[in-house]
Formats: C-alpha cells, sequence, structure tokens
C-alpha cells in the first residue's frame, strides 16, 4: 500500500513536470492553409524561444537544443530587451492546387528580420531585411517586409525567423500568410488612404501659411510645425520613408523617427501655449511650459547619438506629462469661458486616448492590434482636424474682431471727418466775419490816410507859405558899414524856422549892431514866435537908438511876454 501511495505520487509528479516543462521537441503540426484564404494570422501556430545573449545560428536552433514554448498570442510583443528572439512553424498547402503565397511581417520598424525556409526537396533560402538594413535587400520592394513562399499540393515548409534589436526595443512582429492579390489589394488601400492623409495635411500646411502670412497668428506657425514634424514622423513610422526617402541610409531613418517624435511634442506643447496665448494670460504656466520644452529638447542628443530604447524609455514619460499638462491648460481656458478651448480639449483627448493605447502595447498591457498598433496614428489625424478647425474657427474670431475694429476705426474716422468738416465750417464762417471786418477797417483807413494826406498837403502849403512870409522879414541886403564886412546866410531845419537874424541902426541910419536870435524848439510855433520877437526887437532897438541895449532888451523882453504870455518856448539871443 505504501509503495502503492509512493509510486502514484510519482506519476503526480511526472505529470506535472510534463505539463509545465518546456517543449524541446520536434517542430509541431504543420498549419494547414488554402490559397482561396486571403490572410492567415500564424502568431498562434508558432513557437518562440530566447536568446538571451543572441549568440545562437540558424544551425543551432535546428539541432532542438533551445527552450521553445509554444505562442499564445497572434502578435508578438517582446518590448523592452537585449535578447533576440526566434520563432519558428510550419505550414503546409491543404489544397490541390498549386499556391503562390506571400510570408508578410507587418510592421516596418523591426531593426533586423531574419527569415529561414526549408520547403520540400528546394535548399534552404535566408533573407535578410530590416528597417536598418538597405531597402534594396528585399526581396519585394514593399514598405512591408515581405517574401514569397511557392508551395506545391500537400507541401510542408518550415520557417524559421531570428527577430533582434539595435538598441533593446523590439517592436511588435505580426506575422501573416496572404495571396499576392491580398497584399497587392491592402498595398493599393494603404497607399490611397495615406496619399490623402497626407495631401490633406499639405492643403491645411498651405492654408495655414496664408493665414499666418495673411494675418500673423503665431499659432498658424507652430501648427504648420506641429503638421511637418508629424509627416516626418508618420512617413518614418510606416515605412514610406525607408522605401521612398532614405532607402540606402536606414540608420539615419531610425533617428528621424525618433527625433521628429520629439519636435511634434514639442511643437505641441508650443502650439497650446500660442493658441491659448498663456504668456499674456497665464504667465507663470507659459514659463512652466518652457521648462518642459527645454527639458524635451534635453533628449535630442540621446536619440540623435545614443541608444534608440534608452530614448523611448525616457521620453514617454515625459512626453505623456508634457501632454497632462497641456490637457490642464485646456481646462483652466474652458473655466476661463473661452469657447475655441473645446476644440482644443477634443483633440488631445484624441491624441491622449491614442498615445496611451501605443504605450500600454508598448509595455505588452495590451496585445497588439491594428488600433493598438496605429492608435496614437489614429489619434494624432484626428487631432490634426480637429486642431485645423479650431484654427479656422480661431481665424473666423480674429476676422470678425478686426472686422469690428475696421468698423470702430471707419466711425471714428468719420466722426473725425465730420468734427473737422465742422471745425473748418466754422473757422470758413470766422475767416469770412474776421475779412469782412478787416475789409471795413481797411476802407475806413483808406478815407482816413486819404483825409490826412489832404490835411498833410493842405499843412505844407501852410507852412510853405509861412516860410515865404517869414523869409521877408529877414533883411538879406548887406548894411553899410565902415569896420565891418558882412555875409549873411539862414537855412531853417524846417519849412518854417525859429532862428533869425536883424540889424539895428543909429539915427543917422548906420549899423550900429548885429542881433541873433533862436527860440527853443522847431516847427511853426518857433516861427511864429521868432516873427512876432523879430518885430519887438526891430523897434526896440531902432527907435530908440540912444538908449542903453540894456535898458532896450529889458523893454523888448516886457513886451514879448505881455504879447505872447507864458508859454514853453524861450529865446536866446546875441546882440553885438
Amino acid at each position: 500500500m505504501k509503495f502503492f501511495f509512493q509510486n502514484r505520487l510519482l506519476v503526480i509528479w511526472l505529470c506535472l513536470l510534463g505539463c509545465f516543462a518546456p517543449v524541446t521537441g520536434a517542430l509541431a503540426e504543420p498549419f494547414l492553409f488554402s490559397p482561396e484564404k486571403e490572410i492567415s494570422f500564424l502568431g498562434k501556430y508558432a513557437k518562440v524561444a530566447e536568446d538571451k545573449k543572441g549568440v545562437w545560428k540558424i544551425d543551432d536552433v535546428k539541432r532542438n537544443g533551445m527552450i521553445w514554448r509554444q505562442s499564445d498570442r497572434e502578435v508578438f510583443n517582446f518590448g523592452f530587451s537585449d535578447s533576440v528572439y526566434w520563432i519558428r512553424f510550419s505550414l503546409q498547402n491543404s489544397s490541390t492546387l498549386a499556391a503562390d503565397m506571400i510570408l508578410q511581417v507587418s510592421n516596418p520598424l523591426i531593426d533586423y528580420l531574419d527569415i529561414y525556409y526549408n520547403c520540400g526537396k528546394e535548399k534552404s533560402r535566408a533573407v535578410l531585411v530590416g528597417d536598418r538594413r538597405p531597402f534594396s535587400q528585399r526581396e519585394i520592394k514593399n514598405r512591408l517586409f515581405q517574401t514569397p513562399v511557392f508551395f506545391q499540393p500537400g507541401e510542408i515548409c518550415h520557417v524559421y525567423i531570428r527577430s533582434a534589436t539595435h538598441d533593446g526595443l523590439h517592436e511588435s512582429l505580426p506575422i501573416q500568410l496572404v495571396t499576392r492579390e491580398k497584399s497587392e489589394s491592402d498595398s493599393l488601400f494603404y497607399y490611397l488612404i495615406f496619399g490623402v492623409l497626407y495631401g490633406s495635411l499639405l492643403v491645411l500646411l498651405i492654408y495655414h501659411l496664408s493665414v499666418f502670412i495673411g494675418l500673423g497668428d503665431s499659432s498658424s506657425l507652430y501648427y504648420m510645425l506641429y503638421s511637418f514634424c508629424f509627416i516626418i514622423w508618420s512617413l518614418a513610422f510606416h515605412g514610406f520613408g525607408s522605401q521612398y526617402l532614405w532607402p540606402e541610409w536606414p540608420h539615419v531613418g531610425n533617428r528621424i523617427l525618433g527625433f521628429s517624435n520629439l519636435l511634434f511634442t514639442a511643437a505641441f506643447v508650443l502650439f497650446i501655449n500660442h493658441y491659448l496665448q498663456t504668456k499674456k494670460k497665464m504667465p507663470v504656466h507659459y514659463k512652466i511650459s518652457a521648462v518642459i520644452i527645454a527639458i524635451l529638447m534635453l533628449f535630442s542628443p540621446v536619440i540623435l547619438f545614443y541608444k534608440y530604447a534608452l530614448f523611448y524609455k525616457i521620453f514617454f514619460p515625459a512626453g505623456v506629462a508634457a501632454v497632462l499638462y497641456t490637457f490642464a491648460l485646456v481646462i483652466m481656458s474652458i473655466a476661463r469661458g473661452e469657447r475655441e478651448s473645446y476644440f482644443l480639449l477634443s483633440a488631445w483627448v484624441a491624441v491622449g486616448l491614442g498615445g496611451i493605447v501605443y504605450v500600454l502595447k508598448m509595455y505588452d498591457i495590451l496585445e497588439s492590434s491594428f488600433f493598438t498598433e496605429n492608435g496614437f496614428h489614429i489619434g494624432a489625424v484626428l487631432q490634426f482636424f480637429l486642431l485645423a478647425a479650431g484654427l479656422m474657427y480661431r481665424v473666423q474670431k480674429l476676422r470678425r474682431e478686426r472686422e469690428t475694429a475696421l468698423e470702430e476705426t471707419a466711425v471714428a474716422q468719420r466722426r473725425t471727418l465730420d468734427e473737422r468738416e465742422e471745425m473748418t465750417r466754422v473757422l470758413e464762417k470766422q475767416v469770412y466775419e474776421r475779412t469782412a471786418d478787416l475789409s471795413q477797417a481797411n476802407e475806413e483807413l483808406n478815407l482816413k490816410n486819404q483825409h490826412l494826406i489832404e490835411t498833410k498837403m493842405i499843412m505844407e502849403q501852410d507852412l510853405e507859405l509861412a516860410a515865404r512870409v517869414q523869409r521877408t522879414f529877414f533883411q538879406w541886403g548887406r548894411p553899410a558899414a565902415q569896420d565891418w564886412e558882412l555875409a549873411v546866410s539862414c537855412m531853417p531845419a524846417a519849412s518854417v524856422s525859429g532862428d533869425f537874424f536883424d540889424y539895428y541902426r543909429d539915427s543917422s541910419g548906420h549899423l550900429k549892431g548885429i542881433t541873433l536870435c533862436d527860440v527853443s524848439g522847431h516847427g511853426v510855433s518857433s516861427g511864429l514866435i521868432s516873427m512876432v520877437a523879430k518885430s519887438i526887437i526891430f523897434r526896440e532897438l531902432n527907435l530908440d537908438s540912444d538908449a542903453l541895449l540894456s535898458e532896450r532888451i529889458f523893454r523888448v523882453n516886457e513886451r514879448l511876454t505881455d504879447e505872447i504870455g507864458m508859454v514853453e518856448n524861450f529865446l536866446t539871443g546875441v546882440f553885438l
């Protein structure tokens, strides 16, 4: 009984070890396919082995010395790892017809992909491809990794695939068996879809370039930068860059992929800041955004000169933090009542969800599928169109504001013109009235001037007459004198002068003396006084010639004072 119990425990342990022991035996049963089926996913029909040191060759693998495990996923996703992974499976044509098929790995970002075929009587065939190898090495010139496989009816083909990474980041590995017709139709479909996408983005670029030139809105400039970096990233991410832009420089393409990812994330933060005008409305958050952009740009040497995987290990958390911060800015903008921020919110939700799905796929949390593989791309495309709609709304708002400003300016200009016209009318009226007053004053002045001229002429005539009369009073003839020689001249400063001369004689008529006198002042008043004074002096000096000269001068002063009275003028005279 004890022996039976011990043997029973041994059987149980052997069963458990058999259940959990790794598979090391021969190849599994082949996957039966029919050429009538257009596409078959091979992930769940394959086994996987990990080469941690990356030293195994195909011959080592075929010796069955490796530890294989059965796959439970349709798409392999090894994530961040420096190991090399081997995948093996067998294919058998279950049809009675020959099948011309294509083995396709539907991810263009795998660094090194070595495919080894052992089909029927055909010798082993190796295909070495990958996005770090020249595009010219591919048997089928397609953005995806495709190799042709021809099957005879019932023929079995054993396939080994070696997937290696350059710097520690394994991309997802979807392995499919497709017909040539399916491959060609899918390629045509994807070329059409992406052609429309890139064409639409280029149209948006040109439109926002015209908006930037016309309105000077810096948001349009950063939208163009963001769109351009996204286009470059998308071309690299989907294999179009390797096929058309850098087919013989594969390492350049890998650097461009990460660098463009970095740039369009930074451009996205710049766009959000300028769209929301955080520099003016939220200066503190503007400075924080500048720090985030500086941190993002510090990663550029890592992607350009160091490991690709290390860049994404650091960049993805930082990029997610940057996107979350922009989400906070959008929420604050909405809280302030800015309606155009709803476009940003919708765009952020689209790209945020897509990015989260893709990151979860990279860390092997979500299974690889069309939506997880292209989640970020789908979200980014939706985001671009939502942002374009937001910019168009903003442009319309700016145009309305500009039109309103122009209308207000026009109203102000019309008001200014009206006020200027009114002022002009008032000034013209005042000038007219002042001119009329001046004309009337000028006429009056002309009349007065004419009157003055006439008066002056009369006065000049009177003065001339007075001067002639005054000259008749002077004795211009020279009196006889025995001892003197006389010369006489009198030149008045004006027409009528206050200066005069005269002679006085004795009783016998002989020259006895000369008188020279000057009345103070000039003009008529002095002339009149001089004439009165001359008459008085003549009578006093000539009528009583025997009196003393002092007596006669005294009588002249008395007589002159009596006749003229007290005036301001005075008489100065010399009697010889």
